[in-house]
């Protein structure tokens, strides 16, 4: 039975390890993604830690049920306590960098579709596709006002649906004022 405490007390400072691990901060991901699976976390010397934990755990107690929690926990246990990345910031973001570009083309005397045209190649990456579908609808003949519909519906976006307003009102009253409103 000592042996057995002795193991455990040997585990303390493996479990305040993992501990550590698991409140390091992950990286954002980098692009909005229209489909998410729940992805397992590789095995790999934490599961081995986990795994050997939940039978030391089992063995202490005669309960089996421990080592699938033991190594559940320490698995997933990292995953399930972060924070996800906040999408509306990063769009938000991105979307200020790519309007100041517009603005600034549209001071210049181009047209809403020609900013859009010109702003394409500065575009953050974050929204990069959607403008260049955005630019690719203008191209093939789109309306503006249907154009940028559409693109504020691929952003899902409180805020992508204010610059694709401010734009649509400027592309219809021949670009008055849309370098201020934007």
């Amino acid at each position: 039975m000592i042996a057995l405490w002795a193991a455990a007390g040997a585990l303390v400072p493996v479990g305040m390890w993992l501990i550590v691990a698991g409140l390091r901060p992950t990286a954002p991901a980098p692009a909005p993604r229209r489909r998410r699976r729940l992805r397992l976390p590789t095995v790999g010397v934490r599961g081995v830690i986990a795994l050997a934990a939940g039978v030391v755990l089992a063995a202490a107690t005669g309960w089996l049920v421990w080592v699938p929690v033991v190594v559940l926990a320490v698995l997933l246990g990292p995953r399930l306590l972060t924070a996800p990345p906040n999408r509306d910031i990063e769009v938000m973001q991105a979307l200020d960098r790519w309007v100041r570009t517009l603005a600034a083309t549209m001071a210049t005397g181009r047209s809403v579709a020609d900013a859009i045209r010109v702003g394409r190649r500065s575009a953050p990456e974050y929204i990069a596709a959607p403008v260049n579908r955005l630019v690719a609808r203008l191209n093939d003949r789109w309306t503006p006002r249907d154009a940028l519909g559409a693109f504020a519906d691929e952003l899902d976006s409180p805020d992508a649906d204010a610059v694709a307003a401010a734009l649509m009102l400027a592309a219809q009253r021949g670009q008055t004022g849309a370098a201020t409103t934007l």
